[in-house]
């Protein structure tokens, strides 16, 4: 069991010279304005980017129809979002690690604003065109969860870091998907596909908060060297005099302990001599990748050809969806303290697998149950599913240390780009991706595409099963050594 001594900085004195030790004193530290500034401005621009990336569910339902696209061209145009996501967290990975979390974020922020109002301004029927403006806005999407969740992490004090560091990094995620689904459901009638579209630019906004009211990480800053900006860095959150902080010994022997332990600062195959680097940061996050942008990519559409609704009747049922994902992500925040985080994302993979294969068999029920059951599983899905994945994203980041952390998350990061390609493609498939969206080849792929994202579900329950990796309760700087965060109890 992790003791409250533990996480509130054993081995690091709090005083030296009248001077208190910076981790320490972040540690320790109240949550004033300016973290909630911090935190803030990470969990809105979340849900902005979730908004960019979901709003495409609901406009190419609009598409289909209008432009004639096959199921080949509609899946190419749903998964190319997943394919730009592989590339950029790669790149937004290595470009955390060497210049910092802050710079390459407002940078992220700005070119996915840029894709967005291009995608507004297109041609009629340039579907190729389509194409690669969701290359685009993939490759910038990673930069938020590879860069925002180490930033948000690195300032969180231990105590609250389970709950207000995992809720502020991805709580407000599926608020992006509600505010994509509500706003398809109330304007898509009235400023169309286009207008849709052009919103996904208002976040660029969020770049003036990030450059005036956000900081670097001090424990980035540390790590390379700038002792006296991290000083700065800490208080400033911490709202003390930087005269009053300085660096412990104990503190320089981590910091250094973790420079050690990797030879190369930009090569990716140093995170893999960690133990548990691929099952959880790979595995997991494809087969829980592969189900979400599965049902968020299709289940629109299912619900519009095999209910007989317009394309708004879908988006404003799909509201309930993400709703959802919203409650799950707050439970499974709050309950996060008293299990951890691997309990919670087992717990939310098996029971979300069987919700998905609910879904599977709903096309053999009769008359309206077919729809009723379909429906239901796609609730489940947010709330379970999506809901759980509050937990995944600051897992993953507190496993590694700080100069291989945003890296790390670029690992997660690429997974999920695999998964936003694997899951939708999984639909065309079954469906035949030559022929035109009809509700013939709808129903007949749910059956085995659900059974196979269910599948995809459950092999991420057993990474978590196995695994007894669990930093919940531990500084950063503890879970840095691996053997230390083995659970004691099985």
């Amino acid at each position: 069991m992790t003791t409250d001594t533990q996480a509130s900085g054993v081995g690091r004195p709090a005083e030296s010279n009248g001077k208190r030790d910076l981790l320490s004193a972040l540690d320790e530290a109240p949550v004033t304005s300016r973290y909630i500034s911090t935190s803030g401005f990470v969990l809105i621009t979340g849900a902005a980017e979730f908004f960019d990336l979901f709003i495409i569910n609901f406009v190419i339902v609009v598409l289909a129809k209008d432009w004639q696209l096959t199921f080949g061209h509609t899946a190419a145009i749903l998964i190319s979002s997943g394919v730009g996501s592989m590339v950029g967290a790669f790149c937004w990975g290595y470009l955390g690690d060497r210049f910092g979390r802050k710079k390459p974020l407002v940078a992220g922020i700005l070119l996915f604003s840029a894709s967005a109002l291009a995608m507004g301004l297109m041609p009629e029927g340039a579907w190729q065109l389509l194409i690669v403006l969701r290359l685009v806005t993939g490759f910038a999407a990673p930069s938020l969860p590879v860069l925002g969740t180490p930033l948000v992490l690195e300032y969180t004090p231990t105590r609250h870091r389970t709950f207000i560091g995992a809720y502020a990094v991805s709580g407000l995620v599926s608020i992006g998907a509600l505010m994509a689904s509500a706003l398809s459901a109330v304007l898509l009638s009235t400023i169309g596909w286009r207008g849709l579209f052009m919103l996904g630019a208002v976040p660029a906004i969020l770049a003036i908060w990030a450059i005036f009211g956000v900081r670097e990480s001090p424990r980035w800053l540390l790590t390379n060297g700038h002792d006296e900006a991290a000083k700065r860095a800490v208080a400033w959150v911490t709202k003390t005099d930087v005269a009053h902080l300085t660096v412990s010994d104990s503190t320089r022997a981590e910091i250094a302990a973790g420079k050690s332990s990797q030879t190369d600062v930009g090569a990716f195959k140093t995170l893999f001599k960690l133990e548990g680097t691929f099952p959880i940061a790979v595995i997991s996050m494809l087969g829980l990748s592969i189900a979400i942008y599965g049902v968020q990519a299709w289940g629109p559409m299912i619900l519009t050809l095999i209910g007989d609704i317009t394309p708004a009747k879908a988006a404003s049922i799909f509201i309930w969806v993400s709703v959802a994902g919203l409650v799950g992500r707050l439970a499974f925040s709050l309950v996060a303290k008293s299990l951890g985080r691997r309990r919670c994302l087992q717990i939310s993979c098996f029971t979300g697998a069987a919700g998905l294969l609910a879904g599977a068999f709903s096309p053999m029920l009769p008359g309206n149950w077919t729809i009723i059951i379909f429906f239901a599983s796609l609730v489940l899905t947010g709330l379970l599913i999506d809901g759980g994945l509050v937990n995944h994203a600051p897992y993953v980041a507190e496993i590694f240390p700080a100069n291989m952390r945003a890296r790390g998350m670029g690992l997660r990061e690429g997974a999920n780009g695999a998964g936003k390609i694997i899951g939708p493609a999984i639909f065309a498939v079954f469906a035949g991706s030559s022929d035109f969206v009809k509700p013939a080849a709808t129903e007949s792929a749910i059956t085995p595409a659900f059974i196979l994202l269910a599948a995809a579900v459950a092999t991420a329950g057993l990474v978590f099963t196995f695994t007894k990796l669990e930093p919940n309760g531990r500084r950063l700087e503890e879970v840095r050594d691996l053997d230390e965060v083995r659970e004691t109890s099985g």
